[in-house]
């Protein structure tokens, strides 16, 4: 009850000052797809269908303040993501399984219209990173959740931290959960120390409590996915700081923070890492998925099998496997757990293809050079790009290409790129 009525007031907060600001509405709608109070409330919320009405208020603000929206000069983007949308429809409407493909595609199509308004509603910094923290505080409400309760010696393989097993919730697998606990991390740090709310110290502590959350998150959740990506980020982190002595300092810390918390168990599962390619059930069962879906799409090369294909390799994988390898014999589908191997099988050559493009042009973005860069501007640059290898680094174990998060960072790097643009834009005609 008393959560219902704290969500309720953010809410009405977000609608009463979102009617002059369109960014702000667009805001309360990702809060409430990221935080779903109405699917995690046991009170008034419960069911409710907030995420429809905070859309509907979102795109009515678009009409009243039309005249607010800003200009978006990158042919590019409207060109990968609109493409990338009518990719997606042609897709399903050529589905292997069409009535299991309708679930998903009503998510999906739904999702990217939203992101596409992102880079019209951001038009100024204060609109960037206001929407940015906004994501971060939503997102990493779960992953404090999940850190604290693994500190505690709560957790461990199969385990849904959040309590939300089974439902569907971004959050409640583990390897999704650990993967953006370490995404989080480079988006703590330049919200921390170089966004206008870094001024705040309960904010700025907040943020290195997150990062603290994203370590043990890791332990907690016992995925080999979040090693993995942690040892990325790390990797990252050090190549990317130009004090690079402070960097190691930073690394060294978060090795001497995450080892006071690690468990036997933690380190069992990870040695499970050693066993290869070959024996180990779980990684060979990716693999074979893998083969069966090159099969696959060999008979459906150019639009794939729309979402939900991978329903058709049930009691097929036993064909995949190679000597020496565990067999993989089942009787019912085994899912991608890749994203790009995701995509290839439900959009197919064409569908893969735009969607690396995306992924391509967000750090292209994100790696790009102006005159007169403020720190701001170089460092969520770097936050983003950060964000964006992870995710796709992650995304090699788990089926998350339609999750938002991809295409939040697309959109919002197009904002970011957009108001340098025109900065810089507005700066000459001052010049001369």
């Amino acid at each position: 009850m008393i959560t219902d009525l704290f969500y309720t007031v953010i809410i009405c907060l977000m609608i009463w000052f979102g009617w002059s600001r369109p960014c702000v509405a667009l805001a309360a709608v990702l809060w409430v797809d990221t935080v779903k109070p109405q699917n995690t409330s046991f009170s008034f919320l419960s069911g409710k269908p907030l995420s429809l009405i905070l859309t509907a208020f979102f795109f009515f603000t678009l009409i009243v303040n039309a005249k607010k929206l800003k200009r978006v000069d990158n042919k590019l983007f409207y060109i990968l993501f609109l493409a990338f949308m009518v990719w997606v429809t042609l897709s399903h409407l050529n589905a292997q399984h069409p009535t299991m493909s309708a679930i998903k595609y009503d998510v999906v199509i739904k999702t990217l219209f939203l992101m596409f308004f992102i880079p019209f509603t951001i038009s100024s910094r204060k609109d960037f990173e206001y929407v940015l923290s906004i994501l971060f505080m939503a997102s990493t409400l779960f992953i404090t959740i999940a850190g604290v309760k693994s500190a505690m010696g709560g957790g461990g393989y199969g385990v849904s931290l959040i309590g939300l097993q089974g439902s569907g919730f971004m959050y409640s697998e583990g390897s999704m959960l650990a993967t953006l606990a370490v995404c989080v991390i480079p988006l703590a740090l330049y919200l921390a120390n170089y966004s206008y709310l870094s001024d705040k110290k309960i904010f700025k502590y907040y943020c290195y409590f997150v990062i603290f959350c994203s370590l043990t998150t890791q332990i907690g959740t016992q995925a080999r996915t979040g090693l993995v990506v942690l040892g990325i980020y790390l990797l990252l982190h050090l190549y990317y700081t130009h004090q690079k002595l402070k960097g190691i300092a930073f690394l060294l810390i978060l090795g001497l923070v995450g080892s006071q918390f690690v468990t036997q168990d933690w380190l069992d599962r990870m040695q499970t890492i050693d066993e290869g390619t070959t024996t180990e059930k779980s990684a060979v069962g990716r693999i074979v998925v893998w083969r069966w879906t090159f099969d696959y799409v060999a008979n459906k090369p150019i639009l794939g099998g729309g979402f939900y294909a991978y329903l058709d390799n049930a009691g097929k994988l036993d064909q995949y496997g190679t000597e020496g390898e565990v067999i993989i014999s089942q009787r019912g589908a085994k899912a991608y757990h890749n994203i790009y191997i995701e995509v290839l099988a439900e959009t197919g050559y064409g569908g893969l293809l735009i969607f690396l493009l995306i992924i391509a042009h967000t750090l292209i973005l994100n790696t790009k050079k102006y005159p007169h860069q403020e720190a701001w501007e170089t460092h969520s640059s770097s936050a983003l790009k950060t964000f964006t290898l992870l995710y796709c680094a992650g995304g090699m174990f788990i089926n998350v290409a339609f999750y938002p998060w991809l295409y939040i960072l697309y959109t919002i790097s197009i904002a970011k790129d957009n108001l340098i643009k025109l900065k810089n834009d507005e700066n000459q005609k001052n010049s001369h």
